[in-house]
């Protein structure tokens, strides 16, 4: 097998860095394997259009974003298209975690020596490529409003905290929207929509029935809310098995149009993108990814 390693050295803490010089080392000792460090995640798409055909296996050390990077590299692959495998790092990782990717060596290292493979839907926004979130709304600015040094002090926890505080300010804002799911049209007020491709999104698990890899889209928007429901909502995320709640609504999609008469701006994989009208579908193109033994955290 033919490994391509690809690192993001400014995403993580040190600790993780060094799991991936021994991820590295290990795997030199079984593998034919090719390094590369880059530091500006737009380069990553051209490097791995331009030699991901040489690989058996592409292994993205990295965050959402540089698996964001990968993905969208993998897919101008026509031909001889490598797998991919995630050694995460960082804070959330969300569609890592989905697929039962892990920060350990040994449990990384199990799974390239069994080989096994499963093949994953990639979401398509306005003919844009997204891989594990769509949002707009209340909190979907987390991200982009959490310090980087409250990330780096309280890690996964600066997301959960934030989080909180941005639902509880902004009860009161939610947007008449109208979602033509599946050619089924909807009209609802909502804080807060989300098209997830993982069960993950900014560090919190969403939905709480996912038990194994699904690799259909979810829709799922949160219908206006008082302080009583934020607050629910709010403790069923900390404690992370995901939210039921009868204010919050979860479709399996194939294609969906998202509208609305107020301006709402649409967030794609942590990156701010545009404001509605978001027409959603899933990629005739699949991403091959490499199963984790254990399957899905």
């Amino acid at each position: 097998m033919k490994i391509f390693m690809i690192h993001n050295p400014r995403s993580g803490i040190l600790h993780e860095h060094i799991r991936v010089n021994l991820l590295l080392m290990r795997l030199k000792e079984k593998f034919n394997v090719d390094y590369i460090s880059i530091k500006k995640s737009d380069n990553i798409v051209d490097v791995v259009r331009g030699s991901g055909d040489h690989y058996d296996l592409i292994i993205a050390c990295g965050g959402d974003g540089t698996v964001n990077k990968v993905i969208k590299g993998l897919l101008e692959i026509d031909e001889n298209r490598p797998a991919l495998l995630i050694f995460p790092l960082g804070s959330c990782n969300d569609f890592a975690k989905h697929y039962g990717y892990t920060k350990s060596v040994s449990k990384t290292l199990k799974a390239i020596d069994k080989a096994q493979f499963c093949d994953t839907d990639v979401g398509m926004v306005n003919n844009r490529v997204f891989v594990n979130v769509v949002a707009g709304g209340c909190v979907s600015e987390v991200p982009h409003n959490v310090p980087q040094n409250v990330k780096r002090v309280l890690g996964r926890l600066a997301y959960y905290f934030w989080g909180a505080y941005e639902m509880i300010s902004l009860d009161n804002i939610n947007s008449e929207s109208q979602f033509i799911i599946n050619g089924e049209c909807i009209n609802t007020k909502v804080a807060l929509f989300l098209v997830q491709n993982s069960s993950r999104v900014g560090g919190f698990r969403i939905n709480s029935d996912t038990t194994e890899i699904d690799p259909s889209l979810k829709l799922t928007y949160f219908e206006q809310m008082d302080v009583r429901d934020c607050i629910h909502i709010i403790s069923q995320l900390f404690w992370g098995r995901g939210i039921k709640h009868p204010k919050v609504k979860t479709y399996s999609i194939y294609e969906l149009i998202i509208e609305s008469k107020e301006l709402i701006r649409a967030d794609i994989d942590g990156e701010i993108y545009t404001n509605l009208p978001l027409k959603v579908t899933s990629s005739k193109e699949k991403i091959r990814m490499m199963k984790m033994i254990g399957g899905m955290s």
